[in-house]
């Protein structure tokens, strides 16, 4: 597959792990399925640290330090490594519970009743500190690996064939919080 100027089309897939050695062949097993179309495949594992402790994640990467396989596909840039990190169990339950975006949860108490007439679930401001530092931490995580690097409006993204000139989504009338103006900025998705 190609895009319309003839790149390649490429696709990035996000490798759940725990600091388990399966987890570790399951990523080897999935790097070798991919290895015919490594040009256009890149892995990204995630580590979440909610699935194990950080003496866990540190024998784990002792693991990946002296895996060849895994050790090649790195060098060649075909594994990047990213960590998730732990939200605090208290906050995540809530969050749950409440069924609540990021940004409702972070809402002040004032503009979440004027929302919400029984805001019963919200969450106090330290607690709200805990999940704006848990989404800096997963946003820094996502910067590092640098693979949304291209800004581009939305008339340059058609131009260069990464969206159809007739976008459905840009043609849906019920498409909130898209704005179809050419002037307006559309963060790309592109490996570096």
């Amino acid at each position: 597959m190609t895009l319309d100027n003839g790149q390649p089309v490429r696709f990035i897939k996000w490798f759940l792990c725990d600091p388990t050695e399966q987890s570790l062949a399951l990523l080897k097993q999935s790097l070798a399925t991919d290895a015919q179309s490594a040009n256009r495949m890149l892995h990204v594992m995630v580590k979440n640290e909610f699935l194990g402790t950080d003496l866990q994640w540190q024998s784990c990467a002792q693991i990946v330090e002296a895996d060849m396989d895994l050790q090649a596909a790195i060098k060649a840039g075909r594994l990047l490594e990213m960590r998730f990190p732990k939200f605090p169990p208290y906050e995540r339950n809530k969050f749950y519970q409440s069924g609540w975006t990021f940004a409702t949860a972070l809402k002040l108490p004032k503009e979440l009743e004027a929302e919400m007439p029984n805001p019963s679930l919200r969450f106090e401001r330290l607690e709200q500190q805990r999940i704006a530092t848990f989404l800096k931490k997963t946003n820094q995580e996502l910067d590092r690996l640098g693979l949304w690097n291209a800004t581009l409006t939305l008339d340059e993204a058609k131009a260069n064939g990464l969206l159809s000139k007739t976008n459905q989504l840009g043609n849906h009338k019920n498409s909130k919080g898209f704005d179809k103006s050419p002037d307006k900025q559309l963060q790309m998705k592109t490996p570096s």
